[in-house]
């Protein structure tokens, strides 16, 4: 533990000693928009890509240090509710094409420059780490009379419900261009519904469901039974910041502290 609190605390070190030579990141400078597609199936318990379906999502992310930005996401997948997984949250079938959404806010870590240092420009190559969380929403079947002398009963399995979800991910990211203003990106992450765990029984029981005051956040937890690998691949656009490059700088202008020392 020890060593691992050094290591930290000499990198925020050399981070630190860096960012006095970088040029003043204003709000709408680095950012960049992102558009994404590919694959998305069950962790386990599934045939890999038998079980692939589609995902296609949008990003907007600002780049607040050469190692640490920061986005919005948004994503939709398509039919994965046939996946039929009864222990998995995302079944039953649905009869919309887009059957799930997920909204959150993500960060990265630019793995290359905290390990090789900025070069004041971004390498044709650069492995990020991502991290995020937010809101998923599940599309399912209108519900369904379970009496109909009693017609405000309706099969829980029916109903739209909503849960969260936590991902981590890589990014390996292709920077073009001199002035790297397109990047292309392999995208490869885990998604964890962090609810699926109880709304297995809930789906089940519609009384203890309305009953329990408590909710669903004391039983969240990551399972592999209720989380799915995405690969995508995105295409990034940087746009100009207010010093007329589309990423992070170093400052022209070097400190002298004999300049600033006052005559006589």
């Amino acid at each position: 533990m020890k060593k691992i609190i050094l290591t930290l605390a000499l990198l925020m070190g050399v981070f630190a000693v860096q960012a006095q030579s970088l040029e003043p990141n204003k709000f709408f400078d680095n950012m960049s928009v992102t558009l994404k597609g590919g694959a998305i199936m069950p962790f386990q318990g599934y045939a890999f890509w038998p079980s692939a379906r589609g995902v296609f999502g949008l990003e907007i992310k600002k780049q607040l240090t050469p190692v640490f930005g920061m986005g919005v996401e948004g994503e939709a997948t398509i039919n994965t509710t046939s996946w039929l997984k009864e222990d998995n949250y995302w079944g039953p079938k649905s009869p919309n094409m887009i059957d799930h959404t997920l909204v959150g806010m993500f960060g990265t870590f630019n793995l290359s420059n905290l390990f090789g240092g900025y070069k004041g420009k971004p390498r044709v190559f650069e492995l990020e780490g991502v991290f995020g969380a937010g809101w998923l929403h599940a599309f399912h079947r209108a519900g369904e009379m379970l009496d109909a002398d009693k017609p405000w009963t309706k099969d829980p399995y029916g109903f739209d419900y909503d849960s969260w979800y936590t991902k981590a991910g890589l990014n390996l990211n292709f920077n073009f261009g001199e002035s790297r203003a397109w990047t292309f990106s392999l995208k490869p992450a885990v998604v964890w519904d962090m609810n699926g765990d109880i709304m297995k029984a809930y789906r089940h029981n519609l009384s203890a469901r309305t009953a329990d005051s408590k909710g669903h956040s004391d039983l969240s937890r990551m399972n592999a039974d209720h989380a799915a690998v995405e690969l995508e691949a995105g295409i990034t656009y940087h746009f100009k910041g207010s010093n007329g490059e589309r990423y992070i700088t170093f400052c022209p202008y070097k400190y002298s502290q004999a300049a600033q020392r006052p005559p006589g």
